[in-house]
């Protein structure tokens, strides 16, 4: 600043006042107004050269480590000036805060993924910069300067009554470290949070109407527009709706509640769908606000920490990810990473009296190896790289058209361009071509278990629902594979709603969506608090709910739920079981998806039993160890001491199941399902079980009418309800998201092509909004 700018001669002028300017307009101004004074930030910066006056190097004003100082030092002024006098600002405000702040960032040539997104990461790279801070010369002129700046003579009293003491406050009130630096000792702590809490008082009292007319006045330009309120307390002040004046439900809505909010979409639920939905309507300029039921987002994207007293966070409910489209990870800048396993699968077996098993991963010579010993021969392997090589063709061209307008079925097809293909997956009973291909019932039962997640089906079923669910699980990423989410699911959530909330979406929890009405003008969703109801109108809904409950909420007949047929169990380990089989490591054996009584046989044959109103004698299930592709879900001492996390899936265990005694069922079921595991190990799982903090084993399994209940799933579905094909068919709508309300759409699993945890219905959803006319 010393060596491009003028403000020593004209401190109190156009130096002081663009910066004003720009925060003013940044803060208050439009999307348009913000982006050009950005634009003329950056303009100048390209203009402008500094020499480091210690080592002589020459750079530009726009370097990003200079950036980066400036945007953190600002924000983190601001918030703590704010904080210590006295404004009530809870902790998840102030993240929401440093977050949305990443915009103005951006605005001035940073890229916002590099920025601190947190009190947490701010913390972190102050504490990173600060051995490298010095206070040369140039410095202590500038200090010298804010502390006694020129005015003429007249005014030097008035300076000296008044500005010193602002500059005294302000220079009070910066962090201790900033203080050594200038050779001075920092001031108490207490004393001055008691001078900024009284300033901050004392100005708070000042009016608003009066506050606000302050040159160059941005506070008022931004109340006059129609958008939604900009202020620092919004519930504070009459809200004017984005819409024309003629818009009918916005009309209605001001005329009848003067409380009501109007927006350009309100998006009930802030699941990851959800989250999706907001952050691309709101990159795209329109208001958008989130309504949740729950205190915290991401539904059941979520990680946390069952167990009492114990540091591993679990991905509670969704476990991997295939069928995120790198392009919404792009699109929305996501903060987010994926990480391979290094083992496809493991499915143990006994033959012949000696325990064995198939592994599957490690190099394509290994897993051939490892065929030819469970099997004898070279055919199933080889038919194993035939069958996968013709769903990787499928996928290859079937996973693009997702986030497209929904093709028709013959030009679906024509895509495909594979007959045999298309007849396999789409047309007969995947059971077909699992026993055309394959003769070993291992291999055959390990190639199903994809078309039975979450779906209670026969590997015959003419209703074709396990095609569906094998096609969803083969299609991802054009590829097939399954990765595990860095710092488990949460962290897409998380990552979700900063980019939501970056981009100007409003997410709030603790609302839960109640009724929804409306027509071809616009929609009302009426919500609940523990404050009583409120209003929120707009152009769009988005319920990113089940179809039962977007049913409930607009009053229309529901669907039959579709019942759900898994078994979730979450465990923490002190450490891995050993395997009765001694040719393969627990640590690989655990890495992918390890198969337990999942046979082609035993499959059918649990899938009888389920049908008949019992419980699988011999219950299937996978299991995935998610610490040990990424061990960061664990705390540095569980992590140490070689703790790991195992998530059981069982298959075949319908909710009908568990109608009378959903308690007792689920003890006897998840008895039953770990013998099956234990089966194969060379000890009792239970003596690798960890404890809580209160001595009870860490384990927890969740039944689907547990899911019902915890997440509001009907039936306990995880795919809301049975998944639909990848192309339209009758009143499925252009994006497959369309409801019979024009200005109502459905952004959860439950739309087509939902189903898994993908942003796919979420994304679609916002398309189709941004298509229509306002």
């Amino acid at each position: 600043m010393l060596q491009n700018s003028d403000f020593r001669r004209d401190g109190w002028g156009r130096r002081l006042g663009r910066t004003a300017d720009f925060v003013g307009v940044t803060t208050y101004g439009t999307t348009e107004d913000a982006e050009r004074a950005g634009a003329r930030v950056r303009g100048i910066h390209r203009r402008l050269m500094v020499t480091d006056p210690v080592s002589g190097e020459r750079y530009g004003v726009g370097e990003p480590g200079l950036l980066c100082w400036v945007h953190c030092a600002e924000v983190d002024s601001y918030l703590q000036v704010l904080r210590r006098s006295g404004y009530p600002l809870t902790d998840a405000q102030a993240d929401r805060y440093i977050a949305e702040r990443r915009v103005s960032a951006r605005l001035v040539g940073l890229d916002p993924q590099e920025v601190p997104a947190n009190r947490a990461e701010l913390a972190a790279y102050f504490e990173e910069m600060r051995p490298r801070l010095t206070a040369g010369p140039e410095a202590r002129e500038v200090d010298d300067f804010l502390r006694r700046p020129p005015v003429q003579p007249l005014l030097i009293p008035a300076r000296d009554l008044l500005w010193r003491r602002v500059a005294a406050l302000a220079y009070a009130a910066l962090p201790p470290y900033a203080h050594d630096l200038y050779g001075r000792p920092a001031p108490a702590p207490a004393p001055v949070t008691h001078r900024l809490r009284a300033t901050g008082t004392l100005l708070r009292r000042v009016p608003p109407h009066l506050r606000r007319q302050r040159p160059p006045k941005h506070i008022p330009r931004a109340l006059s527009r129609p958008v939604p309120s900009p202020c620092p307390a919004p519930h504070k002040i009459p809200w004017r709706p984005s819409g024309p004046p003629d818009h009918p439900v916005l009309r209605r809505t001001m005329s009848v509640n003067q409380g009501t909010r109007a927006y350009d979409a309100v998006i009930v639920g802030a699941g990851h769908n959800g989250l999706v939905a907001a952050a691309y309507l709101a990159r795209a300029g329109r208001s958008v606000l989130v309504l949740e039921r729950l205190g915290h987002t991401g539904g059941a994207a979520v990680s946390s920490t069952p167990f009492a007293g114990v540091e591993a966070r679990l991905s509670r409910y969704s476990y991997l990810v295939s069928l995120l489209p790198r392009k919404i990870v792009a699109d929305l800048g996501l903060d987010f990473r994926l990480r391979s396993r290094t083992i496809s699968s493991y499915t143990p077996v006994e033959r012949a009296g000696r325990p064995t098993g198939l592994l599957v991963g490690g190099g394509e010579a290994r897993t051939r190896d490892a065929f030819a010993r469970l099997t004898g021969g070279a055919r199933e392997y080889a038919a194993w790289q035939r069958f996968y090589g013709m769903t990787g063709r499928v996928a290859e061209r079937v996973f693009p058209t997702l986030t497209e307008p929904l093709p028709t079925r013959d030009e679906l097809h024509r895509r495909i361009d594979d007959e045999s293909a298309w007849r396999a997956l789409f047309e007969e009973p995947i059971g077909a071509a699992v026993e055309e291909y394959f003769e070993d019932d291992l291999v055959r039962g390990v190639v199903l278990t994809d078309a039975l997640i979450g779906t209670f089906a026969d590997a015959h079923d003419p209703s074709l629902a396990q095609n569906r669910c094998f096609l969803y699980h083969v299609i991802g990423g054009g590829t097939g594979a399954w990765d595990v989410p860095v710092g488990g699911m949460g962290a897409l959530t998380d990552a979700l709603a900063a980019a939501a909330r970056a981009a100007g979406a409003e997410i709030v929890t603790g609302h839960e969506a109640v009724r929804v009405t409306g027509d071809e003008s616009g929609a009302e969703v009426t919500y609940r608090t523990a404050d009583g109801e409120g209003v929120a109108a707009a152009r769009h809904v988005l319920v990113n709910a089940a179809p039962q409950e977007l049913a409930a909420l607009t009053g229309d007949t529901p669907p039959e739920p579709a019942e759900g047929a898994q078994l979730k169990v979450n465990m923490l380990l002190t450490r891995l079981p050993k395997l009765r089989d001694p040719d393969v490591d627990p640590r690989e054996a655990f890495a992918g998806t390890f198969h337990i009584a999942e046979g082609y046989g035993q499959l059918a044959t649990a899938h009888a039993q389920a049908a008949a109103g019992r419980l699988p004698a011999a219950p299937p299930s996978e299991i995935y160890c998610h610490s040990l592709t990424d061990p960061t879900i664990l705390g540095p001492e569980l992590a140490g001491r070689g703790y790991q996390t195992l998530t059981l899936f069982g298959l075949h265990t319908p909710a009908r199941l568990f109608d009378g005694d959903n308690d007792g069922v689920r003890e006897e079921l998840l008895d039953a399902t770990l013998a099956e595991l234990d089966a194969h190990l060379a000890e009792p799982l239970a003596d690798c079980l960890a404890t809580d903090a209160d001595g009870r084993p860490c384990i927890e399994a969740k039944t689907p009418l547990d899911l019902e209940r915890d997440l509001r799933l009907p039936g306990g579905n995880i795919f809301h309800r049975a998944l639909s094909w990848p192309y339209s068919q009758t009143d499925t709508g252009r994006w497959g998201v369309e409801t019979p309300h024009p200005r109502v759409l459905l952004c959860g699993a439950g739309a087509v092509r939902g189903g898994g945890v993908s942003g796919v219905p979420g994304h679609n959803a916002a398309m189709a909004v941004l298509e229509q006319k306002a």
